[in-house]
Order: structure tokens, then sequence, then C-alpha cells
């Protein structure tokens, strides 16, 4: 019907400007016909304008562009001669408003869930081409629910006037199951690994059978996606037959595939204009297939954009890189020549931000590693991407180019999601170690959109109490140097023998050494406090009963090349050396270094399962008044953090009544395996070592206590994971009967 309209309004149309006289100007424009479409709608899509040259070629497209609005039935543009021009009169007729709309014959899905698919709703214009995507949108709905066969009807009341109600029938059918999937004309691949291939799926036990139109033609395509990478290109599905059968209730799918031939590689050859940017040898070990690897465009087409890349980080981003595949098809021979046109360097002419709100854009410029006036670099601008991400500010970032005022310069816009920075928290929590602990925290992330961070904590429970007030300044005074202070009161109770208290508070500078390094050092005093401590306590614990002071120095590098410090993190890798120097010139009553390398690793291996591996190494000596070392300024082993499936300190020095005293030093190692399981939930397998000594001449390898199991995550917000694992220890001796439970809020590493 829209067709034969549209061709009527060209015939009125022809009709009234065949006679017309090109070049006579335009003196007015007026509408007629228009209720509900303001004037201004209809003249931004037209571009015959009051003043300018009757042209009938321009008239037709505005034609066509008033059409395209859907708003219209019916146009028609007349023509009036006035005193030194033409008036010309756009007539339209308007498409009627939706009134009701209604839903007849619907069982099994409601009307709450049909409205959501349907794009006409009341109050809206109609529009004919808007009610047949309703109808496919609806009759989708019930496919991708079981209904294969359901059809959708429509009645239209009051057509021809101002308002139009809708009726949909819907004859659901009855509910059908795919039964068997048939696969003929195969040699290369078994019908079992085209069917693990596709997402469509024979009902069975576990399966659901559901047939469903649009993830059917995905799998034709990953049917032939896995041809082609073994190098079978020409593979093609030459028919897929779907037959129902109402009675039993069952859906049967054929498919025929014409394999064709297999296709290796013969030849790779690069060219390249400009040798003083890249080399042919530079360019060629980037195309990773080689002579009589089996042919695959995918892969190949990867390579080309790693060459792109290449370019780009030195803002060559108009390089052509053109790939020329010849086929021998007698052979089953590919010949591949790779040539790149560098072009000229682009620069960044200017650098926009948007879609900030709250953050400052100061805040974002200072993340940037690629500034303004310097050639285009893409290494740069991922860079600046992770950076702006490890904010913690924003949901998502990306980065998009336009072309600038003049040739070879571009404009660079970052666009950003915020996500709520801003938490006022009342609850409770569980660890292994604190037990059942309440908390009421407030904290704002990004005070004032500043970058700064302000944090007020209240933990209370039966084995830990703790006021904190935290606030950290990424760039102080606008400088690259960060700074971070904090006062607490932290009382713990984990034995039955003795409690301790920590008050105190600390004052934290750093600067960046290089783009992925930076140097930090920690100024700390605290007043510690061992109370309540049992007649039936160990000399070791008896001894460290009263109040000390700890004065400290603590000088920290690290090194992190993460691409994300959140808990997304698939690759790079993150180095932090220590050494804590407390007492002597710094007075206070407990006097010791301490040492700390601490590593992680992070290697992704498909899709989103990443390997991460961290180790821990310490050590802690003791001089002057305490060459022992409390046992507060100790390292413990075993447990949540270090190796799971044993209780809490378990691993290492304990007194007499198995109440651990701490290791001076330590060391551990964890495996872990991340994987997704389905939208904030993931899963990890993990392996852990590690044991703790009173020296480092007790050391030996035999003394080492291992554990293994499996964990789930569950991510908030993005900015807060709950961690659940249950690990299994090997040592019969130290470990717990039939596993351990651990639950802790943040990552392991």
């Amino acid at each position: 019907m829209k067709k034969f309209i549209v061709i009527l309004g060209f015939l009125i149309f022809g009709a009234n400007i065949v006679f017309c006289q090109e070049n006579k100007v335009i003196k007015d424009i007026k509408i007629e016909g228009n209720k509900n479409t303001k004037q201004e709608v209809i003249f931004t899509k037209m571009n015959t304008k009051v003043g300018s040259s009757l042209d009938s070629y321009v008239l037709q497209d505005d034609l066509k562009a008033l059409y395209s609005l859907g708003l219209f039935s019916d146009i028609n543009i007349e023509k009036e001669d006035v005193d030194g021009g033409i008036l010309l009169k756009i007539i339209v007729v308007e498409w009627p408003m939706v009134g009701e709309v209604k839903f007849i014959g619907n069982k099994e899905i409601s009307d709450g869930d049909i409205k959501d698919e349907v794009t006409l709703v009341s109050g809206q214009i109609y529009n004919p081409k808007a009610l047949k995507e309703s109808v496919d949108k609806v009759t989708v709905l019930y496919r991708n629910k079981g209904y294969y066969l359901a059809k959708v009807d429509t009645k239209l009341d009051g057509e021809n006037t101002d308002k139009v109600d809708i009726s949909f029938t819907i004859k659901e059918g009855t509910k059908i199951f795919v039964e068997k999937i048939t696969v003929q004309g195969i040699a290369v691949f078994t019908e079992k690994k085209i069917k693990k291939e596709m997402d469509t799926e024979e009902r069975g036990f576990w399966t659901s059978g559901v047939f469903k139109e649009d993830v059917f033609k995905k799998d034709l395509e990953k049917i032939i996606e896995l041809y082609r990478k073994e190098g079978y290109v020409n593979a093609k599905i030459i028919s897929d037959k779907i037959t129902p059968d109402i009675q039993k209730k069952r859906l049967y799918i054929e498919m025929t595939i014409e394999e064709g031939g297999q296709f290796k590689v013969n030849d790779v050859k690069v060219e390249v204009q400009n040798t003083s940017i890249y080399s042919v040898e530079d360019v060629f070990p980037r195309i990773s297939l080689k002579k009589d690897d089996v042919f695959d465009k995918e892969r190949l087409d990867r390579d080309i954009n790693d060459i792109r890349m290449l370019y780009a980080e030195k803002g060559y981003i108009f390089a052509v890189v053109f790939p020329k595949i010849n086929f021998d098809d007698s052979k089953g021979f590919v010949d591949i020549s790779v040539r790149v046109s560098e072009g000229e360097v682009a620069y960044v002419e200017r650098i926009d931000v948007d879609g900030n709100t709250k953050t400052n854009e100061n805040v974002i410029r200072r993340e940037l590693v690629l500034k303004e006036s310097e050639p285009f670099d893409s290494s740069k601008m991922k860079r600046s991407r992770e950076r702006l991400y490890n904010l913690g500010f924003f949901e998502d970032v990306s980065y998009d180019t336009l072309p600038g005022a003049k040739e070879g310069r571009q404009i660079v816009v970052f666009k950003v999601k915020e996500r709520p920075t801003a938490m006022a928290q009342i609850g409770a929590g569980y660890s292994s170690l604190d037990g059942l602990t309440g908390y009421i925290q407030i904290t704002e992330n990004n005070l004032f959109g500043n970058g700064q961070r302000i944090s007020i904590l209240w933990e209370f429970g039966e084995k830990k109490r703790n006021y904190e007030l935290t606030f950290f300044e990424p760039y102080l005074f606008g400088t690259e140097t960060s700074f971070g202070t904090s006062i607490y009161d932290l009382m713990r109770s984990y034995y039955e023998d003795y409690k301790d208290e920590r008050i105190g508070g600390y004052l934290r500078f750093g600067r960046p050494i290089g783009e992925y390094t930076k140097g930090w050092l920690t100024y700390r005093y605290e007043q510690i406090k061992i109370f309540d401590v049992s007649s039936t306590a160990s000399d070791t614990i008896k001894q460290a009963e009263g109040t000390d002071v700890t004065s400290s120095l603590t000088a920290e590098y690290i090194e992190d090349t993460r691409d994300s410090i959140f808990f997304d993190t698939a690759k790079g890798h993150k180095y932090s050396l220590s050494a804590q120097y407390a007492g002597g010139i710094l007075q206070g009553d407990n006097s010791f270094t301490k040492y700390i390398v601490d590593t992680s690793w992070y290697l992704k291996t498909f899709w989103k399962f990443v390997l991460a591996f961290h180790i821990n190494v310490g050590y802690v000596t003791g001089f002057g008044s305490t060459p022992g070392v409390p046992i507060y300024e100790r390292f413990y082993m075993g447990g949540t953090d270090t190796v799971r499936g044993y209780d809490e300190r378990r691993i290492g020095p304990a007194d007499k009544n198995g109440v651990p005293t701490g290791g001076r030093f330590v060391s551990f190692g964890n495996l872990e395996y991340r994987f997704p399981i389905i939208g904030p939930l993931m899963g990890v397998t993990f392996a852990d070592t590690g044991a703790a000594w009173d020296s480092t001449e007790e050391a030996k390898f035999s003394d080492f206590s291992s554990g293994a199991g499996l964990g789930i995550r569950f991510v908030i917000t993005g900015a807060m994971m709950l961690r659940l694992d249950y690990g299994y220890g090997f040592n019969e001796k130290l470990s717990v009967p039939g596993g351990r439970i651990h639950f802790n809020i943040g990552n392991i590493f």
C-alpha cells in the first residue's frame, strides 16, 4: 500500500511540476494539512528554501525525505505563480494517531511482554511499516518460546479517521521442539562436531530444544565459519529444511552442506612503500600464516588489522594494508601478497571529552597520555582508555576519531559513561577470619568531581571492631604527587588467649617513575596494645602483653602493567617491592626491618578465560630492644588470603597451646584460572602453596603446605567483589578434614 501511495505521490508531484519554469525564484512555502506535525519538522527535511531557484530534482529528493519521516500517508506539492516568482504549497495527509491497542488470543505470553515488542503504542502516529515490524517482532517472540507456527493478524478500526484502534489477534498454536538435526553431504567433519558448533540443540534431558529462528540463522554462519577456519573457503550450505510435525509437537531440521576442497598457504609476500618507517622484515612477522598452513581468512584479517595498528602507533592511521589472495583451485593452494601504502602521518588537532557530568574535565585530561599536536598514536589511545577506566569513575570508556579542520589532522573524542561513586552502606558481612561483622560505611570515590577519595568506616562484631577515616588525593596541588592519609582504631580478638588493638594513622606520598611504575613513601605511627591475656597463654604471648609504639617508614616500588586494576584483569603484571624500617632514629618501642616482594601475572588464554599467578615472599628481622620481632609484626600463613583449605594462620610457628605466633620468613604462591559464568558471576579453579618459618635457616621445601579447590566471584557495581572459595588442604596434619569454606570481600590478588 505504501509503495502505491509513494508512486501516486510522485505522479501528482510530476503533474504539478511538469510545467514549472526552472530558475524561477521561490517567494514563499506554505504547509497545509499538518495537525500533529510541526512545520519546523517538515522544513528541516527539505533542501528547497525560500529565495532559492525552483529545481524539480531537488523537489523530488524533498518528497522522498518527507515520506521517509513515516508521518504522512499522502503528500502533494502545488505551485502558484506570484509577482516575481513562485508560491509552493506542501499539502500533507497525516497518518492517524494510535488509539487503543488490544491483544486477543494470547494465553502463554502476557500482554505486558507482547507490548514490549510492539512498536506502535497509544498516542503515537500510526504507520503501516511500524505495524508490520510489530507483527514480525511478536511472531519472533512466540517462535523463541517454542511456538514456531504462531500467527499474528491485525485489524484496524477507524483507519480513515484521526484515530485508529489496533487489534492483534494471535493464534499461538502448539509448542514444538527440535527433535532431530540431520546433516548431509559431510566428510570433513562429523555430524556431532557440526551440532556442537550450533546453539540450536535437539531436545534432551539437559537441553530445552526450543527453536529460535534468529539463532538458527547465526548457526548456519557459524558452520560455514568452521569450514573456512580449516581452509574450506568454498564451503556452503545448499539447503536447510525445517519440517514441523504438529501432532507430535516436533521439529526436524535437515541441512545439506557442499564442503569443497581445502586450501593451504603456498606463499606469503609483503611489500612496503616506505622502508624508513618499517621494513619488510618488521612487517612480515605480523602475518601468522606461513607456508603449508591451512588458510584461515579470519586469521589473516586479524593479521592485517595488527599491521594497521603497528603503523597507527607511529601516526600512520591512514595507512592502507591491502591483502591480495590468489586461489589455485586445481592445486588447493593460496598465494598471499600484502602491500602497505603508508600515506602521511596524522596529527592530533584536538582532544574532546564527552559524557562527563560530574567528573571535572581536568581529572580526565590528566590521565591522557596522548596529547594535542602530537602524532596520532594508537598505543597511547589504548593506554589512555585503560587509565581512565582504572579511575573507577566510569562504567565504560571508549574513543573515536573525527576529521580535523585540515588534511592530516584528527579530532580525538574520549567518551565516558559515569557510574555512581558515592556509597552509603549499612550491612553485615562474614569472613573466615573476622567472623560475622556489621558495618556502616560512607564513601565518595570522586569527591566534588575532583578525583579525590574519602571514606568513613565503622565495623563491629564479636571478633573485630574498627573505626577508620581515609582520604586520598591523586594529584596533590595539581602535581603528579599522590597523597593519602588515614587514622584508625582497630581491635581484634581472633584467639581466646589474647586480644590486640591498634590505634594509629599514616601519611603516604607517591610519584610516578615511568608510565607503568611508581614510587611510594609511607610514614606510619601506631600504638599497639595486647590485653586480656589468658593465664594459660604461652610465654611468647605473655611477654607481648602491654602497650608499645611502632614508628616506621616504608619505601615501595610498584610496576603495574595490568589492563584493569579491578576484577576483570585479563593481561599484564604487577610487581611490588617494599622495605619498612621501624624504630631506631624514628623512635618508638619496636625496632625491626621488613622486606616484602609481591608479584602477579595475568595471561588471557581464550575468550575471557584468564590464567593468574601470584608469588609473595616476606622477611622481617628485629634489632635493638626487640630482636625477636613482636608477634603482631610477623607473617601468618594459611586461610582465606594465603593458602586455602586450612584454618586462618594455621600454617607456621605456633606456641605450646597451638596459637600461631607467626614467622619471620614467609613464602607462598597462588595459581588461579578465572572464567565467566553469567553476568557478574565468575568462577575460578585454584591451587595454593606456602609456608612460614621463624628464620631463613629453618626454611626447607618440604615444609610447604598446599591446597586446591573451586570458587565463585560475584561483582557488585563493578567496584566490589564477594568471594566464596572451597579449598582442600593436602597436608593432613594441618588441614581441615573434608576441606574448608572461605568467604571474603575482594580478590585474593
